[in-house]
């Protein structure tokens, strides 16, 4: 190939060598710079991402069974303290949480979920007897764990916790006393220290979930 370049100056001017030398390490160099680039912008996400997602809160563990769940429940006072929604990320195959911060969000619905979430607790006093604090009031209540699929359930499987108490915010009136009713949750966590509690409310489509911490 030298030979041919260097003795046939009609096909390959020996002018043109050089030009085309320096195209030719011009193209490999941009080549190179742009998957370099790539590599470099690639990296940097990454760590940003890191960065911004920051470690996620570890949920507590599904619960194994309705024995286990009122074992772990019994005997403890309990309190919301995140609420939020599910997040898209999962590690090691492990569902994480997106909790809602009220000091950047701009979203009234949320931050009326969270307010009134904040407040809320549980207190398990037997198998089945309970208050509920809800609204700044206290409540006396009863509870079932069960698995059974109402039509009230949307089809949701799993273990849930049936609530059953005086809502004053359900009353018609001042004058009327206030209704009983009954609130599911989906029990989607619980330890010694944590319940995971999805709510059987949705904001845009997306279930709202609540952390509640056991009182020492």
């Amino acid at each position: 190939m030298i030979f041919i370049l260097f003795r046939s100056k009609k096909i390959y001017p020996p002018a043109r060598i050089p030009g085309a030398a320096r195209k030719l390490s011009l193209a490999l160099f941009i080549t190179c710079n742009f998957f370099f680039m790539r590599l470099l912008y690639a990296f940097v996400f990454l760590l940003l991402f890191t960065a911004c997602s920051g470690p996620k809160d570890p949920l507590p563990a599904v619960p194994a069974g309705i024995a286990s769940v009122q074992g772990l429940l019994k005997g403890k006072e309990f309190r919301t303290v995140k609420t939020g929604f599910y997040d898209a990320l999962t590690i090691n195959d492990k569902p994480t949480a997106e909790w809602i911060d009220t000091a950047v969000l701009k979203d009234n619905i949320q931050k009326t979920v969270v307010r009134e979430q904040g407040g809320f607790g549980i207190d398990f006093l037997t198998d089945t007897s309970a208050t509920v604090h809800a609204g700044g009031r206290s409540q006396a209540a009863t509870y079932v764990l069960d698995t059974t699929i109402t039509e009230f359930d949307k089809g949701a499987a799993g273990i849930k916790l049936r609530l059953t108490y005086e809502d004053a915010s359900m009353s018609f009136s001042l004058t009327d006393e206030p209704m009983k009713v009954t609130y599911t949750f989906l029990v989607k966590g619980v330890d010694e220290k944590y319940l995971l509690l999805q709510l059987p409310r949705e904001i845009n489509r997306r279930s709202v979930i609540s952390l509640l911490k056991a009182r020492q």
